[in-house]
């Protein structure tokens, strides 16, 4: 009986396929033997297509040329990555017959058969670094990169920083939250730093989020275009919004608020589905379809508190965008956004009900005010709400 692990790094135009084989006795004690296939790239012929007659599916071009090497009649192998294609050429010799041109996209490697010996612990220390790049892992089972550990790097080598939200989930990325510059509309005209959610159910992207340390009286071109100032406070840009929720797709934003301190715990969300930024010339409001959902997981001590977002989302649908230097509130006698000292669709702002963007009671300190974070339902000038709020950020996927 005997178990084999391929693992494989990149020498210049030579792939070095390592085989581990382990090798079980009479007795139950075993040995391991370590031996190595190089694969050169582009045949010396090139052979031609016709030389290709084994057909089978393969994972990527390490899994292709694995196969290869444990069958010895085969002399080269070609991999179409469009279709996870494995060709193996066990007829021809190679040479210098004349041969038909190859497809540029195609991966053709030929094996020569070079066998060396090896210890393991050399071999580990090549595994990971030389082969899977950016702190990719590689899985000695299957011979492939996982790329999960790189934070948003993707590829077979994990060669290539994602665009895109929906690139790090069909790279098996595990749950969490990812800062990359996403190709926001897949042509490469727009890149914008924010972060992707993936969990077991979605894929979101957050399009903005404040931990309330920060002042934001940013003015209206840093709130229409985008701003970053660190992985829990940034923010997407109106323009953007517009434009990304105004391709006919069905889009949910989600509100969430999140407590996490020795006392309390927590998620506080609101959810709504058919969201859609308008242009600037109606002010950037937005819509959202008339049921919402509402959720809270917030504990104090071990037992569930009651408290849930009141309609933070719909309250503000329809109105216009405001910052300090473009009052377009509806409140005639005050500028809302010079008392929040932030942007939002703040409406009417007598009171002012919501602020998002304000700040947190723990970084500043101080009696209730129109510039702290204001969320309907939530009160976070409580003393252990507050010490326990972390960050406020809203997010958006496809339904």
């Amino acid at each position: 009986m005997s178990q084999k692990a391929a693992v494989m790094f990149v020498d210049s135009l030579v792939f070095k396929l390592f085989f581990f084989t382990l090798y079980a006795t009479a007795a139950g004690s075993s040995s391991l033997s370590l031996s190595m296939v190089h694969f050169t790239g582009q045949p010396l012929c090139p052979i031609d297509h016709s030389c290709y007659t084994a057909t089978t599916p393969a994972r990527s071009v390490i899994d292709c040329l694995a196969r290869c090497s444990r069958d010895e009649p085969c002399r080269s192998a070609l991999f179409i990555p469009s279709n996870f294609t494995c060709f193996q050429n066990t007829m021809c010799v190679l040479g210098n017959q004349e041969c038909a041109p190859t497809d540029a996209s195609y991966m053709q490697y030929q094996r020569d058969d070079i066998v060396a010996e090896m210890t393991t612990e050399s071999a580990s220390q090549t595994t990971d670094s030389e082969y899977c790049q950016n702190g990719g892992e590689l899985n000695t089972v299957t011979g492939l990169c996982n790329c999960s550990p790189t934070g948003g790097y993707v590829g077979t080598y994990c060669e290539t920083q994602a665009t895109s939200c929906l690139q790090l989930r069909n790279a098996d990325y595990v749950a969490g939250l990812y800062s990359i510059n996403i190709d926001l509309y897949g042509d490469g005209s727009e890149f914008v730093k924010t972060q992707c959610n993936l969990n077991s159910w979605s894929t979101s992207i957050n399009i903005m989020k404040s931990s309330g340390i920060y002042h934001m009286a940013f003015p209206w071109t840093e709130y229409v275009n985008s701003f970053w100032l660190g992985e829990n406070d940034y923010w997407i840009g109106l323009e953007n919004l517009h434009r990304y929720t105004s391709d006919g797709n069905n889009y949910r934003v989600r509100v969430m608020v999140s407590f996490n301190s020795s006392k309390v715990v927590g998620e506080i969300a609101e959810s709504s589905d058919q969201f859609v930024v308008s242009a600037g010339s109606n002010g950037y409001s937005y819509s959202v379809g008339d049921l919402p959902l509402f959720s809270s997981t917030v504990m104090k001590s071990g037992v569930y508190l009651s408290i849930y977002l009141d309609n933070l989302l719909s309250r503000h649908a329809g109105k216009s965008f405001s910052t300090h230097d473009n009052d377009m509130d509806q409140s005639a006698l005050k500028h809302c956004a010079q008392l929040a000292g932030a942007g939002w669709w703040f409406g009417d702002c007598d009171p002012l009900i919501s602020n998002p963007f304000g700040l947190s009671y723990t970084s500043h300190p101080g009696p209730v005010s129109d510039e702290h974070i204001l969320l309907p339902g939530i009160n976070l000038n409580d003393a252990d709400l507050a010490e326990a709020f972390e960050y406020i950020n809203m997010s958006i996927d496809v339904v």
